[in-house]
Parts: C-alpha cells; structure tokens; sequence
C-alpha cells in the first residue's frame, strides 16, 4: 500500500492519470485530488495562507498561492500571467498535496519565486483575467477549477490602463498604445505564434520609465516554448 502512494505522488501532471481514465493527471484526478473532504474544499479560500510567491521577472510571471488544509497538506495553484500579451495563460494546481512536493517546486532553479503581497497577486492575477477576456485567450479549466484557492477576486478593484508598463509594471499607457497592443496580440494568436518564435515582441513602456531612461530589452519566458502545459 505505501509503494502505491508513493507512485502515485510522483505521477507528471502531463503522464496518463493512475486512475485509469485515458487522461492525463492535469486533466483528470489533479483537479479533484482531495475532494472526499468536501466541506474543507467548499471553504478552501478561508484556510490560512501558506505561502504567497511570485517570480521576480518582466513580462511574464508565475503566482503560486498556497494554504494549510487541517491535515497538513497544501492546497495550491499555480498561474502564468503573459502581462503584455495573452493574460491569464495556463495554469495548474492541487487540492491536496504534500507540502515536502510543493518546496520542490518551489525550490528548483526553474522558476525562481520571492515572496509577494497576496492583494497585489490577486490584483495581477485579475488584470490576467480581464485581458485574456478582451482578447479572446481561452481561460484554462485548470483555472476554473482551482481558483477557489485564491478566494474572492470580484471585490478585487484594478485601475488605469488594461495593459501596464513594461519596465516597472505599475505605470499606464496610453489608450492608442493599448490597442496596438490587442491588434497585434489577436493577430499573432491568429496565426498561432504567440508564445513562439516568430511573435511580435512589444515593449511598452510608461512615460515616467521613458524620463528615467529606464528600459530593458529582457524578456524572460518563465515555461518555455517547448514545455507542455
């Protein structure tokens, strides 16, 4: 019985799911890990934080939030946030997972997370959703499925401009700017390059970063264009 817990621990989230279905573990059993404790899951989003991290990078970032369920484990979710282009991108998660898993994730030299302020992660993670619904980006059902995790994000309030400064993230541009922006996105998603070599990479920025001097031609893409999510 532990040798069959153990293997089904390390089952890849993109391995076929250990429950028999033909689908893999994201798409399947990863989604409803945990939920024989229904009341716990009902009320996931009020259980205390675990951990609140982000990724220390422009453009694209990864928020990972974390609560303690009462029997130790973790419950958590994982979101990439394309800032300049597609918004809330993938996604994935657990109801139910060992915290020693977690740290693992946490600790690989892949996606190098800090600690973040758990509001200005809600906000973030919002600004995704809304661009990713005036462009037109698929919301991915791990998100559906997950995001009771987060907790509430209709009280969350987001003003200024849909899409923000790339070099400091915080500033607005211009309108005229914005929709430069959409068009380009919708084209490249049109043609199936967005995320891949070939794209049109914009760098916007605010004015106030333009008097600074303050631009960077980084551009960090924290899972790749050969990694399946």
């Amino acid at each position: 019985m532990g040798d069959e817990k153990m293997e089904k621990s390390q089952i890849g989230r993109n391995d076929p799911c250990s429950c028999g279905s033909g689908k893999k573990y994201k798409k399947c059993c990863l989604i409803t890990n945990g939920k024989k404790n229904e009341e716990e899951i009902k009320n996931i989003g009020k259980l205390p934080l675990y951990k609140t991290l982000i990724t220390d990078s422009k453009g694209s970032k990864v928020v990972m939030i974390s609560r303690e369920r009462s029997d130790g484990n973790i419950a958590f979710v994982s979101i990439l946030i394309d800032e300049w282009k597609m918004g809330l991108k993938d996604c994935f998660g657990s109801y139910n997972t060992p915290k020693s898993m977690l740290m693992r994730e946490i600790n690989s030299d892949h996606l190098p997370f800090i600690e973040g302020n758990f509001e200005e992660c809600k906000k973030l993670i919002k600004r995704g959703v809304l661009i990713a619904e005036e462009i037109g980006t698929k919301i991915p059902e791990e998100f559906e499925g997950f995001r009771k995790i987060i907790g509430d994000l209709d009280n969350v309030e987001l003003t200024g401009s849909l899409y923000k400064c790339f070099e400091c993230g915080e500033g607005d541009l211009p309108e005229e700017v914005i929709k430069v922006i959409k068009k380009t996105t919708i084209e490249d998603m049109k043609r199936g390059i967005c995320g891949k070599e070939g794209e049109i990479v914009l760098h916007a920025i605010c004015d106030a970063c333009k008097e600074k001097g303050n631009e960077s031609e980084d551009v960090w893409d924290p899972w790749g264009d050969d990694r399946e999510i």
